[in-house]
């Protein structure tokens, strides 16, 4: 019998869900020796299995490949899980890259909150801190 296909149960399942399914599916499989694929672009599922029981399948043109995290999964941080599994980098972000064009065009950081309502979060002030930092402003 071939093992179960899960493909991303994140898209049904609220992130402490399914930390909780993933556990349960783990803790089945481990009391009956058995094997299962779990296609994921979850962390959430990731913190909760060893890295031992991890592929990252990446494609590039024609060519496929599959390698073991570099590092443990299992109890690891979102964030890192984000960064090092799946390649969520914040500079490749839609929104640092909206951040770092308001700071090109020469504006403080009061102007850019003020422009986004207010409406950023404690990672998009602390990168708008930096950016201004970088570009010599310490003022903000």
């Amino acid at each position: 019998m071939p093992p179960p296909l899960l493909d991303e149960p994140e898209s049904h399942l609220h992130p402490p869900l399914l930390s909780a399914f993933t556990r349960a599916i783990s803790d089945l499989l481990t009391d009956r020796n058995g094997v299962a694929i779990i296609a994921t672009h979850s962390p959430v599922v990731l913190q909760e299995v060893p890295s031992s029981c991890v592929w990252k399948v990446r494609r590039s043109n024609l060519l496929t490949y599959a390698e073991r995290p570099e590092s443990e999964t299992f109890a690891e941080n979102v964030g890192f899980l984000t960064r090092e599994v799946f390649g969520l980098e914040v500079s490749k972000s839609g929104f640092y890259d909206l951040l770092e064009q308001s700071i090109r065009e020469g504006k403080s950081y009061q102007e850019v909150f003020s422009e986004y309502e207010g409406q950023l979060g404690f990672e998009g002030q602390a990168l708008l801190r930096a950016l201004k930092k970088a570009q010599g402003d310490d003022g903000l």
